[in-house]
């Protein structure tokens, strides 16, 4: 990466690609900072910032939406990072990484999610989902009964308690 980014300094992908390396690694401050330098320069740094998560999570739903659930990812955990942790972005990570069959990590941000917000029933029915693939299935019908009960007309949540699984 570093050899590449020697020889195309200026190479906005190679830039946000190492903005992804930075935050796989832990450093969320570099990889934030180098998306905003890959991102085009006009506005403000909130300015700026906030387009770019907004960008990041469009194409993580349009990632998501095509099933390339690696690529979703990377953009949501973009989002992630420059929102500083927003739940809305949460929630398309999780579902990534549950795709991609990262489930304990998928089980991280869908907790996280529904303890911050524990009326939001889609959260619940992604934390259940999160739990069954993990093998808890017993926790997953609890949390599908607690999206039902959260949102009656559900019908996912209804779906997943009445048939004890996923689609």
């Amino acid at each position: 990466m570093d050899k590449a980014l020697a020889r195309a300094p200026k190479d906005k992908a190679l830039i946000a690609l190492r903005g992804d390396v930075l935050a796989l690694m832990g450093d969320i401050g570099a990889s934030r900072a180098a998306w905003l330098r890959a991102a085009p320069g006009r506005g403000s740094m909130a300015t700026r910032t906030k387009k770019l998560a907004q960008s990041s999570k469009k194409l993580g739903d349009k990632a998501l939406a095509a099933s390339q659930h690696g690529q979703a990812a990377a953009y949501y955990r973009r989002a992630v990072i420059l929102t500083r942790g927003a739940y809305v972005q949460s929630f398309g990570l999780s579902e990534a990484l549950l795709g991609m069959g990262r489930t304990q990590a998928a089980l991280l941000w869908a907790e996280r999610a529904t303890q911050a917000l524990p009326k939001d029933s889609r959260w619940r029915v992604l934390f259940g989902d999160a739990l069954y693939q993990s093998g808890q299935s017993d926790r997953a019908r609890n949390a599908w009964k607690a999206a039902l009960d959260a949102q009656p007309g559900n019908r996912v949540a209804a779906r997943r308690v009445r048939e004890g699984k996923p689609e």
